[in-house]
């Protein structure tokens, strides 16, 4: 009786035959054997063979190594052999059901190579290793953190490349062949990510400041530095905003200081490994200068009814020749432009005894008010007075010079 016989030869290939036909394997008595998934040829056809012979030929021919793709590892199959006669009828030779064998495990990885390029926080790490005979594949798996998050795959090819978000240290990088059997002996290597040097010395740093306190502009400006991936920036002056110190990725910092006085502005470049050599300078923020202080009156009349008599505008000045005059107003108008002077120079306030319309400053309000003036300028300034000094239109004067001539 005639059976099909199929042997696998490996994990993806087969031979068959056909024995114990009826009648020699020759042309006189068929036309050929089929190999199929389907009974009577039906299904997919796997392979055929024709008879050489046309007389003779008791002996089926073992078929060659056939796969072609139609057979996987580990996979069941059920073939079926029919035979076509010589007169073209089809008749079965029965099936055979067969489970592909499992190949074996790759072989052990080899040459496994690990490098990496660049700096904590984006480091290029590219491993390459030899092929493993019998691999399908290769799974690949790293303990470092990546760009994308994946930290583990497969892949076909010998080699592999990721990117390292992870902060300085040391890692690993583990691959391992595999096929449908299970995995061949894996190899691991270790790489370091470290952080690239400190950034050059900051250069070139310079500052302008436009307009006064309480609303002055304040703009630094520096060199790039070379390795640096942003500047720290700090300063002693109040801002507007109350910030005063944080980081840029620009060669420039502006701020609006609201006081007056000497300030800093410090810039350090800086990178992941920290802050390079910095640099630091000093700037002048000041007061809006007050304006001029003039006198109301230049005196009054010699006689009666001693009207007062208002300056020249061109020279608002006391006059000794015309009656000693000035009014209560005046001489407070005079307290309050100390004041925005002692301000515009960051000076403490005086203490002052305000003036009482009709009667004439005395020595000690005069000399409260020159000696806040001294604080700020002192040349020419007349000298302090004692009760019952007379104050004349000369020291007035000379008040209102010594507090205008500051700068």
């Amino acid at each position: 009786m005639a059976q099909l016989n199929v042997s696998p030869q490996s994990s993806t290939t087969i031979k068959w035959s056909i024995t114990g036909l009826s009648a020699n394997w020759n042309t006189t008595n068929y036309q050929t054997a089929i190999l199929s998934t389907g009974a009577n040829a039906t299904g997919t056809i796997i392979h055929t063979q024709t008879p050489t012979v046309s007389t003779g030929g008791d002996t089926f021919t073992l078929s060659p190594v056939i796969g072609g793709g139609s057979f996987s590892a580990g996979n069941r199959y059920i073939l079926y052999g029919t035979m076509r006669n010589a007169s073209g009828s089809l008749s079965g030779v029965g099936s055979v059901d067969f489970t592909m064998p499992l190949p074996p495990v790759p072989d052990a990885l080899s040459n496994l190579t690990v490098s990496a390029s660049g700096y904590s926080p984006s480091t290029t790490v590219d491993a390459t290793w030899n092929s493993s005979t019998g691999a399908t594949g290769y799974r690949w798996v790293t303990n470092a953190s990546i760009d994308d998050g994946i930290t583990s795959g497969q892949v076909t090819t010998t080699e592999k490349s990721i990117t390292v978000t992870s902060p300085v240290g040391g890692y690993q990088f583990t691959v391992t062949p595999y096929n449908s059997s299970g995995d061949g002996t894996g190899l691991t290597k270790s790489f370091s990510v470290t952080n690239p040097p400190l950034p050059n010395a900051l250069t070139g740093l310079e500052i302008s400041v436009s307009g006064n306190a309480p609303s002055a502009s304040v703009t630094a400006t520096w060199n790039s530095s070379s390795g640096a991936t942003q500047y720290n920036w700090s300063t002693t002056a109040t801002t507007i905003d109350g910030i005063t110190n944080g980081a840029v990725t620009s060669t420039s910092k502006s701020i609006t200081v609201t006081t007056a006085g000497t300030f800093n502005i410090t810039v350090y470049p800086n990178n992941i490994a920290g802050n390079g050599t910095p640099s630091s300078k000093a700037f002048d923020v000041t007061r809006p200068r007050p304006p001029s202080f003039k006198w109301t009156y230049s005196g009054c009349s010699l006689t009666p009814p001693f009207a007062p008599i208002p300056v020249n505008p061109n020279d608002p000045t006391k006059d000794h020749t015309k009656g000693f005059y000035a009014s209560a107003k005046e001489w407070n108008d005079l307290i309050a432009r100390v004041l925005e002077f002692l301000d515009y120079k960051g000076k403490p306030n005086f203490n002052y005894n305000s003036a009482v319309s009709g009667v004439r400053p005395s020595a000690t309000q005069f000399n409260q008010v020159r000696d806040a003036i001294a604080t700020m300028n002192s040349s020419g300034l007349p000298s302090r007075k004692d009760a019952g000094n007379p104050i004349t239109s000369a020291d007035f004067n000379a008040l209102r010079s010594c507090l205008n001539a500051i700068n």
